[in-house]
């Protein structure tokens, strides 16, 4: 595998850690 095919891979997944991160951090639920 060559960087070019894994590239959009790794932007998914950086994409899906930080949209769990900012979920998990609270910030996302109001009054909290």
């Amino acid at each position: 595998m060559n960087k070019r095919a894994i590239a959009p891979a790794l932007i998914f997944i950086a994409a899906v850690v930080f949209f769990v991160w900012f979920i998990a951090s609270g910030a996302a639920v109001p009054g909290s």
